[in-house]
């Protein structure tokens, strides 16, 4: 993987994010985004216009985030590292880890998400709209494992079963299709530009 220095969430991380595909697209190229469409993706691509405000999850997941890092490493005693990279061979193939822990080649996943999808990750299950995500993580960074971490401090779970960290490995089927499907998308984002240009450049003339 290829490290890129940009504070996530800052605005040289947001136009970076418009420079390829990260994560939580991958999902939405599979039509299995509960919050988006490929059109509404497309069109914060070519754009840089997002489709729509964060609720108050993701509101509430970016603010407990730090605060789940740090109850992760003290499970675990690994010190997890937020970065950003880039797919040494496809630039275009982006990642926001939540945590990288380098002397394990571990990636982390954070997520605060509805007790429902909690209550999955306690029998084991990652939920079927982050699956994506995680196998894009290790693809890109080339990470041997990733540990998908939810957390959930609602009342209906006691204190031991607020945290749940499961293993997740590489699936190279998911993976091939995930960078299949990307590849597509992506050339489409960056035909649309470049004609976009082309029909720009040819106005400019024409006006001169």
């Amino acid at each position: 993987m290829i490290l890129v220095e940009h504070a996530q969430d800052s605005a040289e991380w947001h136009a970076w994010r418009r420079h390829g595909i990260g994560g939580s697209d991958t999902a939405v190229l599979l039509g299995q985004s509960p919050w988006k469409t490929e059109g509404e993706l497309f069109l914060e691509k070519i754009s840089g216009v997002v489709a729509s405000e964060e609720n108050w999850q993701m509101k509430r997941g970016k603010t407990l985030e730090p605060i789940v890092r740090r109850l992760y490493e003290s499970a675990t005693g690994y010190q997890a590292e937020p970065i950003c990279c880039e797919h040494a061979d496809a630039p275009w193939m982006l990642a926001s880890l939540d945590g990288y822990v380098w002397e394990h080649e571990l990636a982390v996943e954070i997520k605060c998400p509805a007790w429902q999808h909690h209550d999955m990750a306690l029998s084991g299950f990652v939920p079927k709209h982050y699956r994506a995500q995680c196998q894009w993580q290790l693809m890109v960074s080339g990470a041997k494992l990733l540990h998908y971490v939810s957390f959930n401090n609602g009342k209906r779970f006691a204190g031991d079963q607020q945290l749940a960290i499961l293993e997740v490995v590489a699936d190279a089927e998911m993976q091939a299709l995930l960078a299949e499907l990307g590849e597509e998308f992506w050339h489409r984002v960056v035909t649309w530009r470049s004609e976009q240009l082309s029909t720009q450049h040819l106005w400019t003339q024409t006006a001169l």
